[in-house]
Order: structure tokens, then C-alpha cells, then sequence
């Protein structure tokens, strides 16, 4: 490339009305570099669309009727031709649910919140931007339905080529969320996918540097809801923000740093009510926190298996992680001993397992002696890039102090996060114990929460000695 590129991802949050866009468009002009723009879909419209894939299904002229306020919501914003053409798309695609669901339309048609996003921008941006859709900029998916991968090499490719034959162009708008697999189809990221689209982009056009546009100043080292005015986390590496979008902070998709991992791309976090301001900083190797965050993540399951036959048994493990594969359930964290097997699954997974549990239990009930699920579980984590034995020690003992049952813990090799399951009904009780004990006093900044996040070996060897007593 021949310009220096920056690519900025505006989320939902941020487009919610014809003064969001005007205010992305300024943002954008405003800017020296090339900008790649990414966008979601206007606030709400995606959950729209989810619930339109279910009422077209009930009733066959529900389709017109989604189709015109799925257009007299964007024509709100501006009073766009393409409007008009994505609305009739749409409405065709909605007949066609009533006549029979598929994964493949199913994704179609949650793609249509992108597309118009990307065309009202691209209008207040005018002659200087191309407006791309994903089949255009050429953005490949693997073809599994609802939560995708990108090719990235491919996507590679045909971005390059979308890229050279825009090279006229100032600025480009592209839609998130979304790819094409190699028959054309439509495949979705997942929620949120769109910063994942934006990290691939990031990735393949060789940009420096990714904005992300947000309705939050930043990461926050705790959940607002659960904790007053929780500090501002003005740096983190990769892993510590990854580890913290995959317990639920909305501020990022987990998956955005997969592609740009080893590119040397700065990521930032930017409020868009203040564009000239960087709250968050991400780096792929941060300076490396004792405690970053305390994250949390409810509608969780306790899976907790049983069996005096796992002892010097061979493939036990293998075993029940295969038939939760053969499930689609999906396992998080994991502890086990030589007698027992515990993990935790979404609770949405929880009568899957329990079904497979039991038929594995009738196969081999020298192995699995008894199973236990328990629903309404929430995880719990300290995050930090270098989180200590000390550390870890302060953290239990903090839970102990606040009389919260520990279900399970993990401690990954990563060393990325401590976690342990609790009830549910203590997770806001455990978050803002866990806060005080590591942020209370605590300004925003990086250095003084590593200096205060270890404590004087003494006092805390005082601490767990009085707590075994």
C-alpha cells in the first residue's frame, strides 16, 4: 500500500441515529491517513432481525411487514436508494423463511443490518469513499453457519485486489460481521463479530493501527453495575483483553486479535463522544499486570463427574470430552483429580450434557460412577498478564473473608486468570470484594495497580496463616 492506513470499527452503540453517522463521517474525514471504515449494524436492528427469522415463520406476511420498518428505520437516518433495494431484499429473503428455515438464510438475512449500516455511511461520507459489501472486499469465511471463521489468506487476497481497484477512493466503508464461503454463502461471526471483521481487516490491508469507536471510555477494571465507578484501564496487552472480552466486558470480541496477532498493530479504545481521546490502550505484549481486571461471567454450568475407574484408566478424559463434542457443547474451564472430572459448559448446554452424561454412565459404569450438573453458576477471574502465587492467595482469601462457597477453581498456563465458580447469587458480592481488595485507592493508570497488586509478603503470610486456624 501506498498510504498509511488506519482502520476504524464503529460499533451498534454508536450508530443509533442520522447524528451518529454525521459524527462517524467527521471522524473519518477528519483524519490525515486512509481510513478503512467497519461497521455494525445500526443499534438494535440485529436483534430485530433474529426475531423477524422467527415471526416470518409464523405467519407469511409478516415479511412485508419487517421489510418496511427495517426501511423506514434506515430512512430515518437518510433517504437512500440503496435503502430500498436492501429493504426488498430482505422481504424476499423473509418469504422464503416461511416456506422453510436453513442455517444459510438464517445468516443472510443478519447480514442486512451491516449492509445498510455501510451504505449510510458511505452516503455522509460521499464522493470521496467506495462503500464495500463483504462479497465485494472479497472477505472469506469457512462456511460454518452463525459463528464463522475467516480465511485469512484468502481474505488476503481478494481485500488486496477490492483495495487496488479503489485506489482512487480516499476512504472505504466495509461491512462487519459477516464473510462469503467459497460457494458464495453468506456465513456470520457471531455477536459482536463485527470487531473480529475488523481485526481481520486490520490484518490483511497492512494497517498499523485499529480504533475502536465506542459508547465507553474504555476497558473498566470492573463491571460498573457491580462496582461504583470502577477505574479506567489505560493499557493491556492482547491476552489481558482478550481473557476479559471472553468473561463478558462488551467492550471487544475475544476472537479481534487472532488475526493481528504478530502484525505489530496497536489497538485502541476510543470514545466516540471524545475521538480525540484514547482510553485503552492494547498492545499484543503489554507490560504484563499482577491484576488487571475482575471480570466475571454469568448463566454458567457445573458439570462434576464421579468414578473410582478413572484411576490409571487410559482415554477416561477423552472420552467425556468426545461425547460433549458430539453434543456441540462447548467446555471452558476444567479442573480434575484422579478420582473426578469437573468443568463448566453455558447453562443453555446443561440438559445436553446431562443426556450424554447418562448414556456414557450406562456404556461404562466401571468409569462414571455418578454425574452431577448444576445450573445458576457464575465464574468469577482475576485477570493480569502476570499474575503471582501472592496474587492468587489474596484472591481466595478475599472470598473466604466474604464466606462465598468456591465451587471449582482454574488457574490456565497461560497465567492469564485465576477463576472460581461461585452461585450466582454471589457474583456481585464476590466482584466488589475482589475489587477492593486489589483496586481500593487505586487511580487510573498501569503502574500504580502493579506496584499495588503485591503486597508485602509478610502481611499476606499473615493473612492465610490466621484464615487456617
Amino acid at each position: 500500500m501506498n498510504r498509511k492506513t488506519v482502520v476504524c470499527k464503529f460499533g451498534g452503540g454508536t450508530l443509533s441515529c442520522r447524528e451518529d453517522f454525521l459524527r462517524a463521517s467527521r471522524i473519518i474525514s477528519a483524519k490525515p491517513e486512509r481510513v478503512i471504515a467497519v461497521v455494525s449494524a445500526v443499534q438494535g436492528v440485529t436483534d430485530r432481525l433474529v426475531r423477524s427469522l422467527e415471526e416470518s415463520r409464523k405467519a407469511e406476511g409478516y415479511a412485508k411487514v419487517f421489510s418496511e420498518e427495517f426501511c423506514k428505520t434506515h430512512k430515518q437516518v437518510a433517504d437512500i436508494p440503496e435503502i430500498d433495494m436492501l429493504s426488498a431484499k430482505l422481504e424476499s429473503a423473509l418469504f422464503n423463511s416461511y416456506a422453510g428455515h436453513s442455517p444459510r438464510l438464517s445468516d443472510y438475512v443478519l447480514s442486512f443490518g451491516e449492509r445498510a449500516s455501510a451504505a449510510l455511511l458511505g452516503h455522509f461520507l460521499g464522493k470521496s469513499c467506495k462503500v464495500l459489501d463483504s462479497e465485494s472486499a472479497g472477505i472469506a469465511s469457512n462456511g460454518i453457519y452463525g459463528n464463522a471463521s475467516c480465511d485469512v489468506d484468502k481474505t488476503r487476497e481478494g481485500f488486496c485486489a477490492a483495495l487496488d481497484a479503489a485506489k482512487a477512493s480516499k476512504n472505504i466503508v466495509v461491512t462487519g460481521f459477516y464473510g462469503i464461503d467459497q460457494n458464495g454463502n453468506v456465513n456470520v461471526f457471531g455477536r459482536g463479530g463485527s470487531d473480529y471483521s475488523a481485526g481481520v481487516i486490520t490484518a490483511v490491508s497492512g494497517a498499523s493501527r485499529l480504533e475502536l469507536y465506542k459508547d465507553v471510555e474504555g476497558f473498566l477494571a470492573a463491571d460498573p453495575k457491580m462496582v461504583k465507578s470502577p477505574r479506567l484501564l489505560e493499557e493491556l496487552s492482547f491476552s489481558e483483553a482478550s481473557e476479559l472480552g471472553y468473561f463478558g466486558a462488551k467492550i471487544i470480541h475475544p476472537r479481534t486479535f487472532d488475526p493481528i496477532s504478530g502484525a505489530n498493530v496497536c489497538v485502541q479504545i476510543r470514545p466516540v463522544a471524545k475521538p480525540e481521546k484514547v482510553g485503552t490502550v492494547i498492545r499484543e505484549r503489554g507490560e504484563g499486570m499482577h491484576v488487571a481486571a475482575i471480570a466475571s461471567r454469568k448463566g454458567a454450568s457445573l458439570v462434576e463427574i464421579y468414578g473410582g475407574g478413572m484411576v490409571n484408566s487410559f482415554g477416561v478424559a477423552a472420552e467425556i470430552f468426545t461425547r460433549m463434542a458430539r453434543s456441540h457443547i462447548s467446555v471452558d474451564a476444567i479442573a480434575t483429580s484422579q478420582t473426578n472430572i469437573s468443568f463448566t459448559i453455558d447453562q443453555s448446554s446443561s440438559l445436553r450434557a446431562s443426556q450424554a452424561l447418562e448414556a456414557l454412565s450406562l456404556e461404562r459404569p466401571d468409569v462414571v460412577w455418578v454425574f452431577k450438573v448444576t445450573d445458576h453458576q457464575a465464574m468469577v477471574s482475576v485477570v493480569g498478564g502476570a499474575l503471582s502465587a501472592e496474587s492468587i492467595a489474596r484472591a481466595l482469601l478475599c472470598l473466604y473473608r466474604g464466606k462465598i462457597g468456591i465451587k471449582m477453581t482454574s488457574y490456565g498456563a497461560s497465567k492469564i486468570s485465576f477463576s472460581a465458580v461461585i452461585d450466582v447469587k454471589d457474583e456481585q458480592k464476590a466482584v466488589a470484594a475482589l475489587y477492593s481488595e486489589f483496586f481500593s485507592g487505586v487511580k487510573s493508570g498501569r503502574g500504580n495497580a502493579a506496584r499495588m497488586a503485591v503486597p508485602a509478603r509478610a502481611a499476606t503470610k499473615r493473612k492465610l496463616k490466621k484464615a487456617a486456624t
